[in-house]
Parts: structure tokens; sequence; C-alpha cells
């Protein structure tokens, strides 16, 4: 288990749907006070707010990985070390679709094929 990453998985879902929430009329404070670390009601909230995931795997990520995200578990390891691990390469694809729908969401002007060149340049998996 690399731990960065899946703390960097955590709160790059989190962001990307609280970005999604607010963008939609969704109020900043719910999104700091209210929705905070967990990543379902990020998910819930950017659903009611209008966000339609095109990934369906995208709500269960944010199932699989909600408590060891809130209770910062990847941040502070418990002192057994028994965590749940998502497979890498799943949590790339699944956020790679997340970037590229929300990217198209608030900067309409831009085409698929931006997003994912840009995400091609920071991808790990092409160096």
């Amino acid at each position: 288990m690399t731990v960065p990453f899946y703390l960097l998985v955590g709160f790059s879902l989190e962001t990307i749907l609280k970005a999604a929430f607010v963008h939609l009329g969704g109020d900043m404070k719910v999104a700091k006070d209210i929705i905070r670390h967990d990543l379902p009601n990020a998910f819930t909230f950017a659903k009611e707010r209008g966000f339609q995931p095109e990934n369906r795997q995208l709500e269960w990520l944010t199932q699989a990985l909600a408590d060891v995200h809130r209770n910062h578990s990847f941040r502070y390891l418990p002192a057994d070390g028994d965590l749940k691990v998502v497979d890498q390469a799943l949590c790339l694809s699944i956020i790679d679709d997340l970037v590229v729908q929300v990217g198209r969401t608030l900067y309409p002007e831009h085409e698929r094929a931006y997003w994912i060149e840009l995400l091609m340049k920071f991808d790990p998996r092409n160096t």
C-alpha cells in the first residue's frame, strides 16, 4: 500500500466533488462546515445540485474510502495498521473521469480532449 497515494485520492475526490457542488449553486459554507471530509456526503450534495456522474463507479469509490478518509486514517495510521485499500489503477481511472467531467462543467469552452491532454501531463503512468 502506498499511503500518500490514497491520502491524495481522498482529497482529490473531496475537492473535486465540492467544486462541482459549489459551481452548481451550492453554498461554500455547507461544503466547509457540513460536508467536511465526508466523501459520500460530497457525492450526495453534488448530485442534489444537479451533478450527473458519468462514471458509475464514482459513488462506490466514495463509499469504499469513506471511513478511512473521514477518520484521517491515511494521515494518521491506525495502531493496528489495518486499512481497506482500493486498486490504484481503478482509483486513477475514476478520478480521471471525474476531473474531465467537472472540468467540462466548470469550463465548457474546453473539449474533452483538452482535459485528457492535461491529465496525461501529470499522470505518473506516463513517466
